[in-house]
This record gives structure tokens, C-alpha cells and sequence, in this order.
């Protein structure tokens, strides 16, 4: 007999489902969090299979002081192409037919603990976004963090410091655009965007603790294929290096949040837009974790003298704190453990 098998869900553990009369107990999914950057992306299918070509000009034609009697050379401005990947991120859900029949109601058991492996998707997908690594794991699409990482590139203007490196809880505030010529979310073309759910029904499988024994499950499969394109780096700011340790108002070395978001502001490449316009494509808006949202919160309440209080206005249907006209967003996936930025 081999190790006792965890990788479905076992009799004991759907026991805590259900009272003494056997009646479902309603559910409190402890594990969610807000990321709520989900509620602002915009998603295009890819252009080619499961990558996304970008057309970036990088350079443009040169104009020539024209004289009488003379000719003038012709120029063109230079293009390059950018392959933008996705992802493919599963996960399997499996529960015993034998003990989920006990309950009376498999299908409604599937569907109940579908919602773990629902927001497992969710938070893994947001991590990537701003997480991934495509150069120490090359299955994962390029993060924010690696395409914003170095103030030398030329996307460098884009790259605010919070501070020096070296403090012990380190994060990033961001001003990001998304929609047309900005950031989107990509997904497989002929394929759809989000979770896709796939169930199996019951089916037959080797025992993992019995070889030679089958065993029969009730089996789900949940998928995710995403990535994201950049069109225009311009449209997406960090600020990394904020040592969340340094935000507190009362502080003297205080991190200052507003003037932060102050020069993020003006990196845009323009700020005579319409913010959360479909009429302009594009949907903006400020995120960064919870902590940090408090924190803005305190030091706006001492600014409100000079006109740094955050004001709370209707956006999708929901009253948001803003700034600037642009919506604050919480995303816990942003962590206070980042690597510093070196400037």
C-alpha cells in the first residue's frame, strides 16, 4: 500500500460540508481576495495563433531644410515587430464518486468547491501580470515587473523611484491604461477569454495508493490561455522601491504618495483624455495593495490644506476613491516583498 492519497477531495474532508442532517452548509470562501485590476482589463484575441504581433515605430523620418533648385532625399521612419506570448494555466479538480454520492448531490458539490480553483485562477493569472518571469520559467508570458525593471531601457522615463533599494518590505504603485494602443489582456484566437470550465463527469482512474485497483471520480478541469500586450509602453507607469515600512503620515522620512502620483501623472503621454471612456478606448486607472490604498488614504487626510485629498465618485457603477479623475484600485497579488530597483 502506498502513501495516502491527497489529490482528491477524501471523505473527512466533505464531512465539514454538510450539518447533521446532511444539508450543505452555506459556504465563506476565506481565501478571497481583491484584485480587482480583473474588473478593468480589456482582452483581445490573439492575431496569430497563441502569440500577439505588435507593430512599433522606433524611429521617425528626417526632415530636410528644402532650398530653392534642390531636391530632397527621401527618409522613412523605422518599425519593428514584438511577439507577445501567452500562457497556459490548469488546474484539476477531483472528488471521489463513492464518498461524493454519499452527500446526495454531486453536481452541487462540483460546482461548490469549483470556486477555489475559480479564485486559485484568478490570483495566479494577476501574479504573472505583474510576476512573471519569462527568462527564469520561459512557459510564463514576460511580467510587468520584468518589462519595467530597468531605468535604462527606453522604457526608463516610465520607471518612477519610491526610494532607495534596500528596505525590508518593498512594493510598486502603477498607472496603467488599458484598450486601444495601451495595455490588454490576450487570449488564443478561436479560443474564449477567461476561465474555461470543462466538466468530465464521472470517470474511471487507477487507485494512486492501489495500482491495481480503479477507482471512479467526478473530474472538472478548469484552464486559463492569457498573456498581455503592450502597444505602448508610454500608457503604463511604476513606482517601485516604496518601502511600505516609510508611508505612515506621522512619519518624518514618510514616503510622500501624492507627489509620487504626481510625477507618474505627467509620464503620460497625454493627460487631456477622458478616463474610463469607451469613447476614448481606453480604461485607466491607479493599483497597488491594500496597505498601500490605506496608507494614501492617511496622508491624503493631511494634505486635504493643500488640495491632495482623494475625492469618491461614480465609476461602473461603483463609488471609488479617485485621484486625478483616475480610479484607485486594490490588488493584493501586489506584494510587499518585491526585488529594489536599481537607479
Amino acid at each position: 500500500m502506498g502513501a495516502l492519497n491527497t489529490s482528491f477531495v477524501t471523505l473527512p474532508e466533505l464531512m465539514k460540508l454538510v450539518d447533521a442532517q446532511g444539508n450543505f452548509l452555506r459556504s465563506t470562501n476565506m481565501m478571497v481576495q481583491a484584485n480587482e485590476i480583473l474588473q478593468v482589463m480589456t482582452w483581445i484575441p490573439t492575431n496569430q495563433v497563441d502569440t500577439h504581433l505588435l507593430l512599433q515605430a522606433i524611429s521617425l523620418p528626417k526632415v530636410y531644410t528644402a532650398m530653392v533648385n534642390k531636391g530632397t532625399l527621401p527618409s522613412d521612419g523605422k518599425d519593428v515587430n514584438l511577439y507577445e506570448p501567452t500562457g497556459k494555466f490548469e488546474s484539476v479538480q477531483e472528488i471521489a464518486a463513492n464518498a461524493a454520492e454519499l452527500l446526495g448531490d454531486p453536481a452541487k458539490l462540483m460546482s461548490d468547491k469549483s470556486a477555489k480553483h475559480r479564485e486559485a485562477h484568478a490570483r495566479n493569472f494577476v501574479s504573472s501580470m505583474f510576476y512573471g518571469n519569462s527568462l527564469t520559467n520561459p512557459d510564463l508570458f514576460p511580467g510587468l515587473c520584468q518589462r519595467f525593471n530597468d531605468p535604462t531601457d527606453n522604457n526608463g522615463a516610465n520607471i518612477i523611484p519610491g526610494g532607495p533599494v534596500g528596505g525590508s518590505h518593498m512594493t510598486s504603485l502603477w498607472l496603467m491604461a488599458f484598450g486601444e494602443g495601451a495595455l490588454n489582456g490576450i487570449y488564443p484566437k478561436n479560443t474564449m477569454a477567461g476561465l474555461r470550465t470543462e466538466d468530465l463527469g464521472k470517470e474511471t482512474k487507477q487507485d494512486p495508493d492501489n495500482l491495481n485497483a480503479i477507482l471512479r471520480v467526478y473530474r472538472a478541469i478548469f484552464g486559463w490561455s492569457a498573456g498581455i500586450a503592450l502597444d505602448d509602453w508610454k500608457w503604463v507607469v511604476r513606482c517601485p522601491n516604496i518601502d511600505t515600512d516609510k508611508c505612515d503620515a506621522d512619519a518624518a522620512d514618510k514616503v510622500d504618495l501624492l507627489n509620487v502620483m504626481r510625477k507618474m501623472f505627467y509620464r503620460l503621454p497625454s493627460t487631456a483624455v477622458k478616463f474610463n471612456s469607451e469613447a476614448q478606448g481606453r480604461r485607466m486607472g491607479w493599483f497597488m495593495n491594500r496597505f498601500m490604498r490605506m496608507e494614501l488614504d492617511k496622508q491624503a487626510q493631511k494634505n486635504i490644506q493643500i488640495g491632495g485629498q482623494l475625492k469618491v465618485e461614480l465609476v461602473d457603477g461603483v463609488m471609488r476613491d479617485t485621484w486625478r479623475g483616475i480610479p484607485i484600485y486594490t490588488v493584493d497579488q501586489i506584494t510587499k516583498a518585491e526585488a529594489g530597483v536599481t537607479f
